[in-house]
């Protein structure tokens, strides 16, 4: 009975082999996605992107290091790769292997380990900057201006609401691309003469709010999300239609899924 058993237990290894040695399988094609972080919550500064791949083909996606880790935006990052091949799979010695990837700009760099096992990828891809408010922003109610510090963005939208000379309200929303802003339209003053009348029932206009937020910057970077509002007069973003960005989905940036070739770079270089 033991000789049955020995022997029973080496088929069953014998064979576990063989179905190993069956299913692994010579990887060829590679595959990833670079996009939001799983949480894609907007968050002020830089966010690093995530990236993903999916395991079922073969390999699995060890580690991502990004090598500029400088907090720069505007140019798009280096990171380097590492994809381990798994259950018994290898990468092959010598021949081309074909990378893909989602959501970045180039693959730049690859390289095979000596063990087989082991892929190392170079690509480019931009990461994730919520831009700066403006900052030092004033009112100057003698000249009637607004001005602010740019603070790196290169345009801006704003949001004012002023009250006429009838006393009725109106907002007023738009974009500029300079540092400064005229208000003399939305502060007119009386003359004497309208005052002097006995039936006047016209008053002052006044400039009742306004706020501004940067927009864009000069860069091609296009996970760039505008800034938070910055207040100089009053809270006039309620009295707005704007759109408010809390995730980066809303700004059609969603987390990094699937391997979609529209916005691919696929490199088909000798690993050797």
């Amino acid at each position: 009975m033991k000789k049955i058993f020995k022997v029973m237990g080496i088929s069953a290894m014998m064979a576990a082999a063989m179905a190993i040695s069956a299913s692994a399988a010579t990887i060829t094609n590679v595959k990833f996605a670079c996009g939001a972080p799983e949480d894609d919550t907007i968050t002020d500064g830089y966010t690093a992107p995530e990236f993903t791949a999916d395991e079922a083909d073969g390999y699995e996606l060890a580690s991502v290091t990004d090598l500029k880790e400088d907090g720069n935006y505007k140019n798009a990052h280096t990171f380097e790769l590492v994809f381990n091949a798994v259950d018994g799979n290898t990468f092959p010695d010598g021949n081309s292997v074909t990378v893909s990837g989602s959501g970045i700009t180039e693959i730049t760099r690859k390289k095979m380990e000596d063990d087989g096992d082991t892929l190392v990828v170079r690509c480019k891809a931009y990461v994730y900057y919520r831009l700066d408010p403006p900052t030092d922003a004033e009112h100057d109610e003698e000249a009637m201006k607004v001005t602010w510090n740019k603070n790196g963005g290169s345009n801006f939208e704003y949001i004012l609401t002023y009250s006429d000379q009838n006393g009725e309200d109106h907002t007023k929303q738009g974009t500029t691309s300079s540092a400064s802003m005229s208000t003399k339209n939305y502060e007119k003053k009386l003359t004497d003469k309208q005052r002097e009348k006995e039936d006047n029932e016209k008053v002052d206009m006044e400039l009742t709010g306004f706020a501004i937020r940067a927009v864009s910057s000069n860069t091609n970077n296009p996970r760039v999300a505008p800034s938070a509002w910055t207040l100089v007069v009053g809270d006039p973003t309620s009295e707005a239609d704007v759109k408010e960005y809390e995730s980066w989905s809303d700004l059609g940036m969603g987390k990094a899924s699937g391997s979609s070739t529209k916005t691919s770079t696929i490199n088909n270089v000798n690993t050797t």
